[in-house]
């Protein structure tokens, strides 16, 4: 699981368009950082979103403090990935969640314009971050 920290802003409450921004940038790290420095560069050459699906358990009123947003990889198929993410109103999980929402991605060939399977190097880092259950 991934921990991220974020702002959706401080107009008193987050609209939906900027908690789908913070789904995005939280699961950056993972994908992209992370991915990066483990030698599995593709994920930022080609990464499409298949399905987004937020639930809402409570409204998200911001006061210019940070969200806790934690990231886990549900479900690994060869040509799909699925993220989950829960969304606290604060910065502690002692906050109440505000927010589950996942996100279905697929591995996307830009030269070709289609979808693709993950490679090896893709599906090991993949399944090394699998949520336990």
């Amino acid at each position: 699981m991934a921990v991220a920290a974020g702002r959706i802003g401080t107009d008193r409450h987050g609209n939906h368009a900027r908690m789908v921004t913070l789904l995005e940038e939280a699961r950056v790290p993972l994908l992209f950082g992370d991915a990066g420095r483990a030698g599995v560069g593709e994920f930022a050459k080609g990464m499409v979103v298949v399905r987004l699906t937020v639930d809402y358990r409570a409204p998200v009123v911001v006061d210019s403090q940070e969200l806790r947003v934690e990231v886990s990889l549900r479900e690994l198929k060869f040509a799909s990935v699925t993220l989950d993410y829960t969304v606290y109103s604060g910065p502690s999980v002692e906050d109440p969640v505000a927010v589950v929402a996942d996100t279905v991605l697929a591995p996307y060939d830009l030269a070709t314009r289609r979808p693709r399977r993950f490679i090896g190097a893709e599906r090991a880092f993949l399944k090394d971050r699998l949520a336990d259950d």
